[in-house]
């Protein structure tokens, strides 16, 4: 029964035992299956989120049990508790066929105290050892800065996050497409912060991050995701934008926070970081022309000729 739940300690119990002869009576509704034959483990948690539960066929056993994980909080005193499960997808487990078996908990709460039920799937029983491996898996980050929804953000931008404990490195998401997909651009380990190179001007971005440690990796942290705008580049900041030159026709022009809207140019030895380019266009005259650019120190340019159309660029030079 609940109310005769075995305290389990990460890294310290390694309690065995078996679910035959078990049965369910007062247990509460199970999202996966209807209980038959359970049996009790309670877990304080010791830190915000999830934890690794091992589920080992014992040693010497031909089988295991083929079962559920459930998860429960409770309220009121023994023996009128009242569980409410905490829904976790991923808590099935199958003994027959593997000797252990690692589980996930919900994301659990720092000093709250959570029941454990294993139960066997369609009536199943059998043998078990459960344990609490000594690392937890971190909890989510939170996004420090920018703030979200900021705009104006220089370039190229620079992020930051709150510290988890536990974790030793973060993993930063990145999408430019209003979160509908994101992409993965580096793991950070001993920093809180990262500069974002091949950003562009006058674009949104959305930004998350995952905590990581030798347990695993931060689950669900999307839904920790914010968004910033950058600051507007220069007019002609990106292809279909580009201004027009003409012979002998002098125009000025920066590259003050302008983003990086296409590769570096394939112009070694000269080739340029391409984290600040601006674009020109012109029509041919003749078989040649002149381009002419002049700066204040210390800008340093890089000219790349392309040809074709935005979408199809080749570089001529």
């Amino acid at each position: 029964a609940v109310c005769d739940a075995i305290t389990l300690t990460r890294g310290v119990t390694n309690y065995c035992g078996t679910t035959v002869c078990a049965t369910a009576t007062g247990d509460p509704a199970f999202s996966q299956s209807s209980p038959n034959n359970t049996v009790w483990f309670r877990y304080v948690a010791t830190a915000n989120g999830r934890v690794e539960v091992k589920l080992k066929r014992p040693d010497g056993a031909s089988t295991g049990l083929f079962g559920w994980l459930a998860t429960y909080t409770a309220s009121g005193t023994c023996p009128n508790l009242t569980l409410t499960e905490v829904v976790n997808t991923n808590n099935g487990f199958n003994l027959t066929t593997n000797d252990s078996v690692v589980l996930q908990t919900p994301i659990l709460t720092a000093g709250v105290t959570y029941y454990f039920m294993l139960d066997g799937v369609n009536g199943a029983s059998g043998a078990y050892c459960i344990s609490m491996p000594i690392t937890q898996i971190p909890a989510c980050a939170t996004n420090v800065s920018p703030a979200n929804l900021a705009t104006g953000v220089n370039l190229p931008p620079v992020v930051s996050w709150s510290a988890v404990p536990g974790a030793t490195s973060y993993g930063l998401f990145w999408s430019s497409n209003g979160g509908s997909t994101y992409d993965s651009i580096g793991s950070i380990v001993n920093s809180l912060s990262a500069q974002v190179n091949n950003t562009l001007g006058n674009t949104t971005y959305h930004w998350y991050i995952q905590p990581k440690n030798a347990a695993g990796n931060a689950v669900g942290c999307v839904i920790t995701a914010t968004s910033f705008t950058t600051i507007a580049g220069p007019a002609n900041d990106f292809c279909n934008s580009a201004t027009t030159l003409t012979a002998s026709n002098v125009v000025n022009g920066t590259t003050v926070n302008a983003g990086a809207s296409q590769g570096v140019a394939a112009c070694v030895p000269a080739a340029g970081t391409a984290d600040d380019d601006v674009w020109y266009q012109f029509t041919a005259i003749g078989d040649s022309a002149i381009i002419t650019v002049q700066g204040a120190a210390p800008f340093d340019a890089v000219v790349a000729l392309y040809g074709g159309t935005c979408t199809a660029l080749t570089q001529q030079g």
